[in-house]
């Protein structure tokens, strides 16, 4: 009985734990960019930044941003981040930032 019940606990935290977040991915496509030679896939970067950051677990919102990464023989850029489930239904705005500052 003890086993049991044990696992029947360990089971619903586990349960409880994954519940307790949400995944959003954010993807920008590039290909425009790169066409008008205003960017480059080999030298360039993009990050995500917004009033989501804080929540997401970044140290600020609107700075920094963590890199967005590719597929191998795409321009589409994309991160997902992991928010607490208490903040489903919030409002966010975020910008798609490129090479330093360029805002998108």
């Amino acid at each position: 009985m003890k086993k049991f019940f044990f696992l029947f606990v360990l089971g619903f935290l586990t349960t409880a734990t994954i519940a307790q977040t949400v995944n959003v991915t954010f993807r920008v496509n590039m290909r425009v960019q790169v066409q008008k030679g205003l960017f480059n896939i080999a030298t360039d970067s993009v990050v995500v930044r917004g009033s989501f950051q804080m929540d997401a677990g970044e140290p600020a919102n609107w700075a920094g941003g963590v890199r967005m990464t590719k597929g191998a023989n795409d321009t589409i850029y994309s991160r997902t981040a992991t928010f607490p489930v208490a903040r489903v239904g919030t409002a966010y705005e975020f910008k798609f930032v490129s090479k330093g500052d360029n805002w998108e």
